[in-house]
């Protein structure tokens, strides 16, 4: 059991994640996982040590032996609260009911949120959203979910253009605006009857495995 302190750090380092992203990810309470990180517990119980080897997707004995390689380790997806959503070309949004785009989507992500049939993924496109949201933000979105004054939605205009715009509505008549003043909508502008919902927004996280578009 000696070894456990030093692996499990070196597999949180490896793997960068926080003695409170690891609780939260195995259910293995913080405190726990910090009495064993700083050696006050060396003889935690298989109910501690299987949680965690899991995650890790190591053996028990692996993580409990003198050699371990951290870099061979991998991150079980399965993490406790998440959800595998789909995540949908922004092209394919003009092309069928996000319905069917949902159930035929071959790409998915996790999102840390209670489970919904009607939760997806799209990475925006454009500038129409910034400062806000920048061109290849994920952006995640729930179909069941009506949307309220100030929230953000997913629209299809004419089964031809799809965009992220901010929702209002006022004597109950809905409205749209973008957040760039040098698009044209940057005003309320009226969602007419050719304007489908598609989705309101429920969580945002930037993809930094895109190209930035600053130059330094």
């Amino acid at each position: 059991m000696k070894n456990l302190k030093n692996n499990l750090k070196q597999l949180l380092q490896h793997a960068k994640l926080s003695e409170n992203e690891l609780a939260r990810r195995t259910g293995v309470s913080q405190q726990i996982i910090n009495r064993i990180l700083s050696g006050e517990n060396q003889n935690p119980k298989i109910a501690t040590l299987y949680p965690l080897a899991n995650y890790f997707m190591v053996s028990i004995s692996e993580l409990l032996g003198e050699v371990l390689r951290p870099s061979s380790a991998q991150l079980n997806t399965n993490h406790l609260g998440w959800q595998s959503v789909p995540l949908i070309e922004w092209e394919e949004l003009v092309k069928a009911p996000i319905t069917d785009l949902i159930l035929r989507s071959s790409k998915s992500l996790l999102i840390d949120i209670k489970p919904s049939d009607g939760i997806f993924a799209v990475k925006l496109k454009g500038d129409s959203m910034e400062p806000k949201f920048s061109e290849g933000t994920l952006l995640f979105f729930d179909l069941e979910k009506k949307p309220s004054n100030g929230d953000f939605v997913l629209l299809c205009l004419n089964n031809k253009e799809s965009m992220v715009r901010q929702f209002f509505k006022k004597h109950d008549i809905a409205y749209k605006k973008c957040l760039n003043p040098n698009y044209p909508d940057y005003t309320l502008t009226l969602i007419n009857d050719n304007t489908h919902y598609l989705g309101t927004l429920i969580q945002s996280r930037m993809d930094y495995s895109l190209p930035s578009k600053l130059a330094y």
